[in-house]
């Protein structure tokens, strides 16, 4: 009988456990067939999305060229063609009030301009400000001319501006303006240096490549661009066309537009619509020893020194004795130091744009007889930057670029 039993219970236990296998293997087959349907179900999803991507990339070039075409022809409506008594070039509008921004060079001394509107408008504007170190220029649109865009809903609500701090080497741009009297122009092409240094750069009788670095691009600017705006793939100005290099057609200098808008600025709110920079009556230039031909002459501690240069003779520092070639090793007991030529531009901003009677301390050395001497000089208010080199000197290759009538 327990044999019979024990048997009995082999039986069940065994059929109980075939039966859970089978149950275990029916549910791995159905669970495996979920699986082999969703795999399916995957692929297909995976190849219309493909689909997608191969049209969506496919329609890419028409997307972007549609793209380039509205951010040029958005910027290009607050562009302007301007014609003064003594030179023609380009300019932005950068408000919707008709306030426009060009450069200094191309309104030169004339009081009042003829500009023509993106939508062929010839207007008149009159000079507000200039800033000639800087090379800008603010030209306010007369009233007349100002409702007459108005009511035709063609005044311009001006441009917009990038933070050109952000600006980096390979970075594309369209260049804007009238090259060669052409209006209408636009040239594509990259930043080639965010901060380049042009040591002397002659516009109306001042030297503006002192206080600024420029950005350098391959665009093309020409003679007649001078004015207008560079933009970036954003519609976003990026600096103002300023230089160009003849020895090189497709070289060419923006001025930052952080640096005009600060100046803008300024202008807009001085009592007399001019940036003064102030001096001390004499240039200050790097010496760098080890990049000059006299480079054993003096010792290594100096060679990071400021030069000066093109002291003015009637100046207080002349009548210290100051002559051309001195060097100035510290200003308020702080040392210069100088690495690259550049750096030179923090000290002239540093006194240019100082409260006039702010009283300078200088340990400098003569060069007449290698004397170290400490003197004291007081900041001049006035506008008298040191004058250029003459035009023979070859530093002056770098022009401003509107075009002569």
């Amino acid at each position: 009988m327990f044999k019979t039993c024990k048997h009995a219970y082999f039986i069940i236990f065994s059929s109980l456990a075939a039966f859970l296998i089978y149950q275990q293997e029916c549910e791995n087959e159905e669970l495996l067939a979920r699986f082999n349907k969703l795999e399916v179900s995957c692929r297909k999803s995976q190849q219309s999305l493909q689909n997608s991507l191969n049209q969506t990339t496919s329609q890419l070039p028409f997307i972007i060229e549609k793209y380039r075409k509205k951010i040029i022809k958005d910027a290009q409506v607050n562009v302007v063609y301007i014609v003064s008594d003594e030179n023609k070039g380009s300019g932005f509008f950068i408000n919707d009030q008709g306030l426009m921004v060009s450069n200094c060079h191309v309104v030169g001394t004339s009081d009042k301009v003829n500009i023509l509107t993106w939508n062929n408008n010839w207007c008149h504007a009159k000079v507000i400000a200039t800033d000639a170190v800087a090379d800008i220029a603010l030209i306010q649109l007369n009233e007349d001319d100002l409702k007459k865009l108005r009511d035709s809903n063609t005044l311009p609500k001006g441009a917009q501006f990038a933070n050109s701090d952000n600006v980096d080497v390979g970075d594309f741009i369209f260049t804007m303006g009238a090259p060669h009297n052409k209006i209408k122009t636009v040239s594509a092409g990259q930043v080639s240096n965010t901060a380049r240094y042009l040591n002397s750069l002659p516009i109306l009788d001042k030297i503006s490549g002192l206080y600024y670095l420029y950005i350098q691009v391959d665009s093309g600017i020409m003679p007649g661009h001078s004015g207008g705006p560079s933009i970036n793939l954003k519609g976003e100005v990026i600096g103002i066309n300023t230089r160009a290099n003849y020895d090189n057609n497709a070289e060419g200098y923006l001025l930052p537009i952080n640096i005009a808008k600060e100046r803008i600025d300024n202008l807009l709110t001085a009592h007399d619509k001019t940036n003064h920079y102030n001096t001390i009556g004499f240039e200050m230039n790097p010496y760098l020893a080890h990049l000059d031909d006299d480079k054993n002459y003096l010792p290594a501690a100096y060679s990071s020194a400021l030069r000066v240069d093109r002291i003015a003779i009637n100046s207080v520092a002349f009548k210290q004795g100051w002559r051309d070639g001195d060097l100035i090793l510290e200003i308020n007991e702080r040392a210069v130091d100088l690495q690259v030529k550049s750096d030179a531009i923090k000290y002239r901003t540093s006194i240019a744009f100082s409260q006039p009677g702010t009283e300078l301390s200088f340990k400098v050395i003569r060069l007449e007889d290698e004397r170290i001497e400490e003197v004291s000089l007081v900041v001049q208010g006035d506008t008298n930057v040191p004058t250029p080199p003459s035009s023979g000197n070859r530093v002056l290759q770098f022009f401003p670029i509107s075009s002569r009538r």
